[in-house]
């Protein structure tokens, strides 16, 4: 019996330790995100492969970035209210597409189930998924636009901001947001280890459908 509530004892304290340590890496990256700047690098060399796609999909190339630890490369497309990035964290590499509707409203579809780690704000809609290559990304990513298009009626922005601007706001109205989340820091955790993987490879119309989100005309 006392070697059961020994184990017992050192599965809640591992618990507890590893609880703590993500909230603290929470308030850690908060506190980063508010410190940090979008700043413009020399090199304006695009990635050679993700150009590649990105110009044969009507993306114009912005330039480099850094904010905070985080390598950005960024694509402004052309015809349509849409950017994309490719970001390098440490030896990661990951993508997000995304989309500006009217109404600050948008779309993003990301390549790391991480994108899913927090709630978005109401009216950012954010599907991600694994192993797929940056055509079939950008396929994922129109059929949730003609979704949202022929579902709730979204109109694409009317006013585009550059890219640089775009990701300081995208940043500020996420951490404003945040904050208007009780308890936001504890919650972290949970969100880790259910929400980030209970929305991964799930679709916008899969994502609705299952209840999981609302559409901006059922919102009122």
């Amino acid at each position: 019996m006392e070697q059961v509530l020994d184990i017992v004892l050192w599965v809640l304290v591992v618990a507890a330790v590893l609880w703590g340590g993500i909230v603290f890496v929470s308030f850690a990256q908060s506190l980063s995100l508010k410190q940090s700047k979008l700043k413009r690098l020399e090199n304006d060399t695009p990635p050679e492969l993700s150009h590649a796609w990105a110009a044969n999909s009507g993306f114009e190339f912005a330039g480099n970035f850094r904010f905070g630890s985080v390598y950005i490369a960024g694509w402004e497309h052309k015809r349509r209210p849409g950017f994309f990035c490719e970001y390098r964290l440490q030896q990661r590499m990951f993508y997000d597409i995304t989309t500006n509707f009217a109404d600050e409203m948008s779309l993003t579809t990301a390549s790391t189930k991480d994108g899913n780690l927090t709630p978005k704000p109401p009216g950012h809609y954010h599907q991600t998924f694994s192993n797929l290559s940056l055509e079939q990304l950008w396929e994922k990513h129109i059929e949730a636009e003609n979704y949202l298009v022929e579902k709730a009626g979204v109109r694409p922005a009317d006013v585009v901001l550059s890219f640089e601007d775009e990701i300081t706001a995208a940043v500020q109205k996420e951490l404003a947001y945040h904050k208007t989340i009780p308890l936001y820091h504890f919650r972290v955790p949970w969100w880790y280890f259910v929400r980030r993987n209970r929305l991964h490879n799930k679709t916008i119309r899969q994502q609705h459908e299952s209840g999981m989100i609302t559409l901006p005309n059922e919102m009122l």
